[in-house]
């Protein structure tokens, strides 16, 4: 189907082999960083950790649409989604992740005092079930998304 464009596909393709194994050398030193590190074991040091490695797993999914250009393939929509749906997940993880992680530094930020003990209570319980929410809402409307328009 898009054979006709082959060379203006390869930078394309290059770019989306080069860019993601940056992101996931880089992914991966901070998710090994985080445990190996004594000082990295703060909560908010591991929520960095899970938003890189939410971000890791989206980033593999760069690499079926290279196979398949390379090896001059095609798959059915129903296996390119099932072979992208880790990936998908990871990403509308990822989301909720750097919300989460943005009202987090807002909090420490904005009461240092009450942030240097950790959140307690039912501020903990907000964040957790915002996150939740945010994180099955999003999934759902990819999943969604994809039931309307290809099935």
């Amino acid at each position: 189907m898009g054979y006709n464009f082959t060379l203006i596909m390869i930078p394309l393709t290059v770019i989306l082999t080069i860019l993601p194994i940056i992101g996931i050398i880089g992914n991966s030193i901070m998710v090994i960083a985080t445990f190996k590190a004594k000082r990295f074991n703060s909560p908010c040091h591991v929520l960095i950790a899970l938003t890189c490695t939410a971000d890791l797993i989206n980033e593999l999914g760069q690499f079926p649409f290279v196979v398949n250009f390379f090896t001059n393939t095609t798959i059915s929509r129903t296996d390119c989604f099932w072979i992208l749906s880790l990936s998908l997940f990871a990403a509308a993880i990822a989301s909720p992740l750097i919300l989460t992680l943005g009202i987090d530094r807002f909090i420490a930020i904005k009461c240092p005092f009450r942030n240097s003990f950790g959140l307690q209570g039912a501020d903990r319980l907000l964040l957790q079930n915002l996150s939740k929410f945010l994180d099955a809402s999003n999934f759902s409307l990819v999943e969604l998304q994809y039931r309307f328009h290809y099935l």
